[in-house]
Formats: C-alpha cells, structure tokens, sequence
C-alpha cells in the first residue's frame, strides 16, 4: 500500500470512529481507500429498495380502488418504511462515490389486493430472512462501518416488522375477506420513524422498540412526507406517495 492510500485509510477510519458526520473529505478518503464490495451492496438495496417502494404504493393504490381503504393504510405504511431506508442508502453511495444515484423506474406487476398483499409480506419476509443476512457478511469483509449500521438497523426494522406481518399472512391466506372487514371496522393509525423507518400501529409507546429511547422521531402516517426525490420516481400516475385524506384513518 503506497503513502496516499495509507493516508487515506487513516482519515476514513477516524472519521468512522467519531461523531463527525459525512463529507466531501470523507467521500473522497472512502473512495481512496476502497469499498467496491460495500458498494456494490449498497447498489444492489438501493434498487431493491426503488422496486419495494414502487410497488408498495401501487399496492397501495390498488386496495383504494377495491375500496380497501385501511389495506391501503398498511400498504403506504409499508412504502414509507422503505423510503426512508432506500434514502439512507442513496446518501451512503454518495459518500462512497461522490455520485448521488438516481431514480431506477420500475413497473410493477399489480394483482388483487389479496395477492399483492400475499406479495409484499412475503417480500418482506425473504429481505430479512435471506437479502439481508447475506449483504451483512459481504460488508463485513470490508467493515465499512455506516454501511453496517445502516443495515443492522434494517434488519431490525424488518425482524419488529415481521411478527405482525406473519399473522396479516395468514389470514390472507385462508380468511381474506375476515382480515378485511377487521382492517376496514377497526382503522388502525400507523406512525413512521423518520430515521429507521419503524413502524408502529395504534398508539407511540414510551420507547421506541427497535432503537430504544424516545419515540420523538415518529410521526403519523398522515403526516409523512418522503424524500422529494423519491416521490418523483416511478411510471407516472403510478407509483408516487398515495394520497392518505384524513377520514380514510380517523372515520
């Protein structure tokens, strides 16, 4: 390894062990030092990320048609979850690369809602069971360590999320329209965590149960807003924040 690089190893692990966050100085010495696997990773849930995402809101836009309104909820629940992640992810890349990646637009296979729901949840369950334990040992390799918070917070997220999950699946399995009519009669509230993107239904606990502390960082459904750029990807008509009004979650 000549002197620059030695160098440039030096800055960028100081810069990870210590409170300072990203900057062009910490692009430029990640760059110098090397991550093509990180990189490569975070590419590879960056598009995952725009394809969850595109296809969450057209679910979610689907369920509005067949008047499942409170299926929508869930459905843009879910959409808002992954926005905030795939957003992190875009500013790692742009960290690594000095390139901020762009919209990826995808056209996604809508169904029934029954079987767009059947879909997501078992999107959902692959990413936790198999996409991320298999990203987390490639990032180790290089020990990138915002990369591997990134996604061990993700995991997180997704293991909360995957319990409820597992009972919605299986009623829409064998009692859709049972799971339905409870969506529909009970109108659950969802709020989103705008920094891990967590989300929790009915009423914020004290704590939050993914990260710890304050629940401060959540915000109701109603009230979220993704990224500007991520609300422009996508085929158009199709795939941007569905519209929530208020009486679809409060009656």
């Amino acid at each position: 390894m000549n002197s620059n690089n030695v160098i440039a190893l030096t800055i960028t692990l100081f810069l990870m062990t210590t409170a300072i966050p990203s900057t062009p100085a910490m692009a430029a010495a990640a760059k110098l030092a090397g991550y093509p696997e990180t990189i490569a990773e975070l590419g590879n849930l960056y598009a995952s990320g725009m394809a969850a995402w595109q296809h969450y809101n057209a679910y979610a836009k689907q369920a509005q048609k067949e008047k499942l309104d409170q299926i929508a909820m869930l459905f843009a629940a879910m959409a808002a979850s992954q926005s905030v992640t795939t957003h992190h992810v875009q500013q790692l890349l742009a960290d690594l690369t000095g390139t901020r990646p762009g919209c990826l637009v995808y056209f996604p296979k809508v169904g029934s809602t029954r079987d767009n729901l059947k879909t997501a949840i078992e999107m959902e369950m692959t990413e936790t069971a198999e996409t991320f334990p298999a990203t987390l040992e490639k990032l180790a390799a290089e020990g990138y360590s915002p990369a591997l918070r990134l996604v061990r917070t993700a995991v997180d997220v997704h293991n909360h999320h995957r319990k409820k999950l597992k009972k919605i699946y299986f009623y829409t399995e064998y009692f859709f329209g049972s799971l339905a009519a409870r969506f529909q009669k009970n109108k659950p509230r969802y709020f989103i965590c705008r920094e891990s993107g967590t989300v929790i239904t009915e009423r914020l606990p004290a704590d939050c149960p993914v990260r710890g502390g304050p629940t401060t960082n959540y915000i109701d459904l109603l009230d979220f807003k993704p990224p500007t750029w991520i609300n422009t990807c996508g085929p158009p008509g199709r795939t941007e924040q569905v519209e929530l009004p208020e009486a679809v979650s409060n009656g």
